[in-house]
């Protein structure tokens, strides 16, 4: 009986963490296929929630569809035209995590 495949070729690569992501300059980019409704995320905000996972182990669940089964993960590289004019999500509120949208680029004001 032939042996399996192995590893997918896209696990081949190395590891590549929500950490390494922020010391980049990356954007965590969720989309859901089923609503496709887009969000973008500070991949250092994460980090506080996930812990330093590769990201594509990261699951989330689409608050509209309220399913995780279409939503996919994924790194993206802000343009130059993207600051002042793409929302990201960051939270806001130290007790109880809550997610505030506020343009690329702008600073969380608490309380």
């Amino acid at each position: 009986m032939p042996e399996g495949y192995g590893k997918p070729r896209w696990r081949l690569r190395p590891a590549f963490g929500l950490e390494d992501a922020a010391k980049l300059g990356s954007l965590i980019k969720v989309t859901c296929r089923g609503c496709r409704r887009t969000r973008y995320f500070l991949p250092a905000d994460l980090v506080a929630r996930y812990g330093d996972h590769e990201v594509d182990d990261i699951t989330m669940t689409c608050p509209v569809c309220r399913t995780n089964r279409r939503v996919v993960v994924a790194l993206y590289s802000p343009q130059p035209g993207d600051y002042g004019q793409l929302e990201v999500r960051r939270p806001y509120d130290v007790h109880y995590v809550k997610w505030r949208t506020v343009k690329l680029g702008d600073e969380v004001k608490r309380g």
